[in-house]
């Protein structure tokens, strides 16, 4: 079975080989085997692959994230069936074309775009806890954010709307504003200078949560004086390293 595998954690150009490796076998009681389709390569993937994360001994297969079928369910497992859809558990090691996983926490997606499936398991969780986990933030609120286009802020976005928080998100390309009120963003500005003052005259003195891609900088009543990557004046900021926890992806809109 082909895989991309480390023998040694690294620079990925230098260390990352495609290899191959025994077959995962047959799933045991509790656990499912998995084809996988897809397997999005995101940041945390190269910090992985670098060893930030401490990781497996090597050599490992690497691939924190993935979108596949259900080849076979091993004895107890209810909550999906053979030929389904699932997203693979986060830190699965899945850049291989089948793998083992635990049939817990699993749910059978709907039909629907695979590369966009093989995005959330990532993208809407920070994007939920970063609306969550800093800030008592309450419908009518304000979430200001830089990358407005990425995959985060999209999740952002959308997660943020169906919580009644409103968005203001900056963008680098002119033509993705109608795109980004379109998917439901209240106010999408250019990234530039200017953007901070036009921001401040539609919120006024509402209650506002900024946000940068990385960094949850500050959650403030009436003024709005801002720096690019950092926040003047009395603002607190905490790093958003290491918030990841265990997320039921039903309940990103409600919590």
């Amino acid at each position: 079975m082909r895989a991309l595998q480390i023998s040694a954690y690294g620079e990925p150009l230098k260390v990352l080989e495609l290899v191959d490796v025994p077959e995962p076998g047959v799933p045991g009681a509790g656990e499912v085997l998995v084809e996988v389709e897809l397997a999005p390569l995101n940041k945390h993937d190269l910090l992985f692959i670098r060893g930030f994360f401490g990781g497996s001994p090597t050599p490992t297969v690497v691939g924190n994230e993935g979108f596949g079928r259900v080849a076979a369910v091993g004895p107890g497992v209810a909550n999906v069936k053979v030929g389904e859809h699932v997203l693979t558990p986060i830190f699965g090691l899945t850049w291989r074309k089948r793998l083992i996983a635990p049939a817990e926490g699993l749910f059978p997606l709907p039909d629907g775009d695979r590369l966009q499936f093989a995005q959330l398991g990532s993208n809407p969780p920070t994007a939920a806890l970063m609306l969550s986990e800093y800030m008592d933030l309450k419908p009518g609120d304000w979430v200001v954010q830089n990358g407005g286009n990425s995959g985060v802020g999209r999740s952002l976005i959308a997660i943020a709307k169906l919580r009644g928080i409103r968005t203001v998100s900056l963008v680098r390309r002119r033509e993705l504003i109608d795109e980004l009120k379109a998917a439901g963003a209240d106010l999408v500005l250019m990234d530039e200078p200017a953007a901070i003052e036009d921001a401040a005259r539609v919120i006024g003195n509402g209650s506002v949560g900024w946000w940068l891609i990385q960094w949850v900088v500050m959650r403030r009543q009436g003024s709005f004086r801002c720096c690019r990557t950092t926040v003047c004046s009395s603002a607190t900021q905490r790093r958003a390293d290491g918030l990841w926890k265990s997320t039921n992806f039903s309940s990103l809109a409600s919590a």
